[in-house]
């Protein structure tokens, strides 16, 4: 595996009806050679991904930004999501390290091996609210009887 990434996954919480951005980093764990990197997704329509190409010298990372547009209608709270963003990643020659958006289709051209790593997305549901139970706001029986033969002076 050339690149290491955190979170390994992407969270984004409802309501999905509005544009949300979540970030994710991706890490050279080498320590001499550089990572070229391209990242796609399942949704192209979707998301919207920057950089989406790029190199990373060694021991270096980079700050990736998803931003999902928003959706049309918001989908159940059941649903579960089935996007995924995919990381290509290869290491490259230093000599190379110059050229950024050329790198990637190179080494692909040259039949560099590909990693390939992919995150899922997941939706948040809101957090349930709690229901007020108004019977467990009441005393008990017990502590009304207590409390009404304590007052009954003899």
């Amino acid at each position: 595996m050339s690149v290491t990434v955190f979170p390994s996954f992407l969270a984004y919480h409802r309501p999905l009806a509005k544009t949300a951005v979540c970030q994710f980093a991706i890490s050279n764990s080498h320590i001499d050679e550089v990572v070229a990197f391209k990242i796609k997704t399942n949704a192209v329509k979707s998301y919207n991904v920057r950089p989406n190409i790029g190199c990373i010298k060694p021991g270096e990372s980079a700050v990736i930004t998803v931003t999902m547009l928003a959706k049309k209608t918001e989908p159940p709270l059941s649903e579960a999501c089935r996007d995924k963003i995919m990381i290509e990643s290869t290491t490259l020659p230093p000599e190379w390290a110059g050229t950024m958006s050329r790198d990637f289709h190179e080494a692909q051209n040259l039949r560099c091996t590909i990693h390939q790593l992919k995150i899922p997305v997941i939706y948040v549901n809101p957090p349930v609210p709690l229901i007020h139970d108004e019977a467990a706001s009441r005393p008990s029986l017990l502590r009304w009887c207590l409390q009404a033969l304590s007052r009954r002076s003899p």
